[in-house]
Protein backbone atom coordinates (compact mmCIF):
# COMPACT_ATOMS: atom_id res chain seq x y z
CA UNK A 1 0.00 0.00 0.00
CA UNK A 2 1.56 3.34 -1.03
CA UNK A 3 2.23 5.73 1.84
CA UNK A 4 2.78 8.88 -0.23
CA UNK A 5 1.85 10.28 -3.61
CA UNK A 6 5.41 9.60 -4.78
CA UNK A 7 5.01 5.93 -3.80
CA UNK A 8 1.72 5.73 -5.67
CA UNK A 9 3.27 7.11 -8.87
CA UNK A 10 6.41 4.98 -8.49
CA UNK A 11 4.22 1.84 -8.42
CA UNK A 12 3.59 2.58 -12.11
CA UNK A 13 7.31 1.97 -12.68
CA UNK A 14 10.27 4.19 -13.46
CA UNK A 15 10.27 7.77 -12.34
CA UNK A 16 7.03 8.42 -10.50
CA UNK A 17 7.03 12.09 -11.39
CA UNK A 18 7.45 11.58 -15.13
CA UNK A 19 4.85 8.84 -15.39
CA UNK A 20 2.42 10.71 -13.16
CA UNK A 21 2.71 13.79 -15.34
CA UNK A 22 2.84 12.13 -18.75
CA UNK A 23 0.09 9.61 -18.18
CA UNK A 24 -2.26 11.17 -15.65
CA UNK A 25 -2.14 14.81 -14.62
CA UNK A 26 -1.30 16.82 -17.76
CA UNK A 27 -3.46 14.90 -20.28
CA UNK A 28 -6.52 14.89 -18.02
CA UNK A 29 -6.20 18.58 -17.23
CA UNK A 30 -5.60 19.31 -20.92
CA UNK A 31 -8.80 17.47 -21.85
CA UNK A 32 -10.70 19.36 -19.15
CA UNK A 33 -9.40 22.64 -20.54
CA UNK A 34 -10.16 21.60 -24.12
CA UNK A 35 -13.78 20.91 -23.20
CA UNK A 36 -14.01 24.20 -21.32
CA UNK A 37 -12.50 26.28 -24.15
CA UNK A 38 -14.06 24.40 -27.09
CA UNK A 39 -16.77 27.00 -27.75
CA UNK A 40 -14.57 30.05 -27.27
CA UNK A 41 -13.65 31.79 -30.50
CA UNK A 42 -10.28 33.50 -30.10
CA UNK A 43 -7.17 33.15 -32.23
CA UNK A 44 -3.44 33.27 -31.57
CA UNK A 45 -0.66 33.24 -34.14
CA UNK A 46 1.85 30.44 -34.45
CA UNK A 47 4.64 32.51 -32.91
CA UNK A 48 2.51 33.34 -29.88
CA UNK A 49 1.54 29.68 -29.55
CA UNK A 50 5.15 28.51 -29.84
CA UNK A 51 6.27 31.01 -27.19
CA UNK A 52 3.37 30.07 -24.91
CA UNK A 53 4.03 26.34 -24.99
CA UNK A 54 7.72 26.95 -24.30
CA UNK A 55 6.79 29.03 -21.24
CA UNK A 56 4.47 26.23 -20.10
CA UNK A 57 7.23 23.64 -20.59
CA UNK A 58 9.63 25.79 -18.53
CA UNK A 59 7.01 25.96 -15.77
CA UNK A 60 6.64 22.15 -15.89
CA UNK A 61 10.40 21.90 -15.37
CA UNK A 62 9.96 24.11 -12.30
CA UNK A 63 7.40 21.70 -10.90
CA UNK A 64 9.81 18.83 -11.56
CA UNK A 65 12.39 20.61 -9.42
CA UNK A 66 9.75 21.18 -6.74
CA UNK A 67 8.92 17.46 -6.82
CA UNK A 68 12.60 16.49 -6.57
CA UNK A 69 13.31 18.72 -3.59
CA UNK A 70 9.98 17.89 -1.96
CA UNK A 71 11.03 14.27 -1.69
CA UNK A 72 14.27 15.35 0.00
CA UNK A 73 12.96 17.85 2.53
CA UNK A 74 9.36 16.93 3.34
CA UNK A 75 8.34 13.71 5.03
CA UNK A 76 5.22 11.76 5.90
CA UNK A 77 1.78 13.21 5.37
CA UNK A 78 3.25 16.57 4.34
CA UNK A 79 4.60 14.91 1.20
CA UNK A 80 1.06 14.11 0.16
CA UNK A 81 -0.08 17.72 0.69
CA UNK A 82 2.84 19.16 -1.27
CA UNK A 83 2.31 16.52 -3.97
CA UNK A 84 -1.32 17.55 -4.32
CA UNK A 85 -0.29 21.22 -4.58
CA UNK A 86 2.23 20.38 -7.30
CA UNK A 87 -0.45 18.35 -9.10
CA UNK A 88 -2.77 21.38 -8.96
CA UNK A 89 -0.02 23.50 -10.50
CA UNK A 90 0.29 20.95 -13.28
CA UNK A 91 -3.47 20.95 -13.79
CA UNK A 92 -3.37 24.72 -14.25
CA UNK A 93 -0.55 24.35 -16.78
CA UNK A 94 -2.52 21.67 -18.66
CA UNK A 95 -5.55 23.94 -18.86
CA UNK A 96 -3.36 26.83 -20.08
CA UNK A 97 -1.90 24.59 -22.77
CA UNK A 98 -5.42 23.63 -23.84
CA UNK A 99 -6.38 27.31 -24.04
CA UNK A 100 -3.35 28.07 -26.20
CA UNK A 101 -3.99 25.03 -28.43
CA UNK A 102 -7.63 26.03 -28.86
CA UNK A 103 -6.63 29.53 -29.93
CA UNK A 104 -4.07 28.18 -32.37
CA UNK A 105 -6.53 25.64 -33.80
CA UNK A 106 -9.08 28.43 -34.29
CA UNK A 107 -6.46 30.50 -36.10
CA UNK A 108 -5.21 27.70 -38.33
CA UNK A 109 -8.41 25.77 -39.07
CA UNK A 110 -11.31 28.04 -38.13
CA UNK A 111 -12.48 25.75 -35.30
CA UNK A 112 -11.11 24.19 -32.13
CA UNK A 113 -11.40 20.60 -33.34
CA UNK A 114 -7.64 20.15 -33.77
CA UNK A 115 -6.61 21.47 -30.36
CA UNK A 116 -5.95 17.87 -29.27
CA UNK A 117 -2.88 17.95 -31.54
CA UNK A 118 -1.06 19.64 -28.65
CA UNK A 119 -1.11 16.37 -26.69
CA UNK A 120 1.18 14.57 -29.16
CA UNK A 121 4.57 16.12 -29.99
CA UNK A 122 4.62 15.36 -33.73
CA UNK A 123 1.05 16.55 -34.19
CA UNK A 124 1.91 19.63 -32.11
CA UNK A 125 4.42 20.58 -34.82
CA UNK A 126 1.59 20.45 -37.35
CA UNK A 127 -0.42 22.78 -35.13
CA UNK A 128 2.54 25.14 -34.73
CA UNK A 129 3.42 25.43 -38.41
CA UNK A 130 -0.05 25.33 -39.99
CA UNK A 131 -0.82 28.36 -42.10
CA UNK A 132 -3.27 30.82 -40.58
CA UNK A 133 -6.70 30.63 -42.12
CA UNK A 134 -7.23 34.35 -41.58
CA UNK A 135 -3.78 35.94 -41.78
CA UNK A 136 -3.38 39.31 -40.06
CA UNK A 137 -3.11 42.46 -42.13
CA UNK A 138 -0.90 45.41 -41.41
CA UNK A 139 2.33 45.36 -43.41
CA UNK A 140 5.47 46.20 -41.44
CA UNK A 141 3.75 46.12 -38.04
CA UNK A 142 2.68 42.51 -38.52
CA UNK A 143 6.11 41.57 -39.89
CA UNK A 144 7.88 43.09 -36.88
CA UNK A 145 5.43 41.48 -34.47
CA UNK A 146 5.76 38.06 -36.12
CA UNK A 147 9.55 38.37 -36.37
CA UNK A 148 9.81 39.50 -32.74
CA UNK A 149 7.52 36.68 -31.69
CA UNK A 150 9.64 34.19 -33.60
CA UNK A 151 12.82 35.45 -31.93
CA UNK A 152 11.17 35.25 -28.51
CA UNK A 153 9.85 31.74 -29.19
CA UNK A 154 13.25 30.46 -30.37
CA UNK A 155 14.96 32.08 -27.37
CA UNK A 156 12.44 30.44 -25.01
CA UNK A 157 12.95 27.10 -26.76
CA UNK A 158 16.71 27.24 -26.20
CA UNK A 159 16.18 28.32 -22.59
CA UNK A 160 13.83 25.37 -22.14
CA UNK A 161 16.33 22.91 -23.67
CA UNK A 162 19.23 24.14 -21.52
CA UNK A 163 17.08 24.12 -18.36
CA UNK A 164 15.81 20.67 -19.27
CA UNK A 165 19.37 19.33 -19.44
CA UNK A 166 20.24 21.04 -16.16
CA UNK A 167 17.15 19.70 -14.38
CA UNK A 168 17.87 16.21 -15.74
CA UNK A 169 21.38 16.36 -14.30
CA UNK A 170 20.02 17.46 -10.92
CA UNK A 171 17.15 14.98 -10.70
CA UNK A 172 18.92 12.11 -12.40
CA UNK A 173 16.48 11.66 -15.23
Amino acid sequence: MPQTLADAFSLLGGSGYDLGILLVVLPLSFLLGAVFFSHVNYQISWTTYFATINIIHIAVLGTKLQWHYMLSFVSGSHQFIVGVLISLQLCALGVLKAAAATGRSNNAYGHSGYSWFALLPLFDLILIFSKARFPPRGGYRVFITEFGGLLLAVLLFFIYRSLSNHVASITGG
